[in-house]
């Protein structure tokens, strides 16, 4: 029995070195889906913690980069971009909206369920720890009006440095964001 858990923790262990080697590689394709797009130059940018969900921002063509799994990089022109959302563990701890867009961003809220992370079956978790911190983007789009990026995607305490630097990152983004909606 020892002997199945000391392997299965070389495993983890492996496969979380792996994962950190490829991050990299898995940002420059992100980055390279972003330089496709024609006349869009990208001031600031965000890539997932997931490795394929990303966003950036270009201020002087007043436009957003959607980063999807598998898809190249989607442009959204600013006046689209309703609002955005800060999640940790489903509960919004942050929020931007455009002006006058209040009434479409609830509605699109009741349509689209609040990202709720994996629970744990059976596991006694503590009150202090956080699955996932996401960020949310709101686009005026009946189809698919939400753009989800993960800031953080694994079990931490709210103490630990990974998870503040997740909702530093978001708050930092909502902030952003609030910009360029005015």
């Amino acid at each position: 029995m020892g002997f199945i858990v000391i392997v299965l923790i070389i495993a983890i262990a492996l496969g979380a070195v792996f994962w950190q080697r490829d991050e990299p590689r898995r940002a420059a394709a992100l980055q390279s889906s972003l330089d496709e797009m024609a006349g869009f130059n990208p001031a600031l940018s965000l890539f997932g913690a997931d490795g394929g969900t990303g966003l950036a921002l270009d201020p002087q063509a007043r436009a957003v980069g959607l980063i999807r799994p598998n898809r190249t990089a989607t442009r959204v022109e600013a006046s689209r971009v309703l609002g955005a959302d800060l999640y940790q563990d489903g509960r919004r701890i942050g929020s931007v909206v455009r002006s006058g867009a209040q009434s479409r961003i609830a509605a699109l809220r009741q349509r689209q369920p609040d990202p709720i992370p994996p629970s744990p079956r059976g596991e006694i978790t503590r009150f202090d720890d956080v699955r996932r911190v996401e960020l949310r983007l709101w686009i005026d789009d009946d189809t698919a009006p939400a753009h989800d990026v993960r800031l953080l995607d694994r079990e931490v305490r709210e103490t630990d440095a990974a998870y503040r630097e997740a909702v530093a990152a978001g708050e930092g983004w909502l902030k952003q964001l609030d910009e360029m909606l005015r």
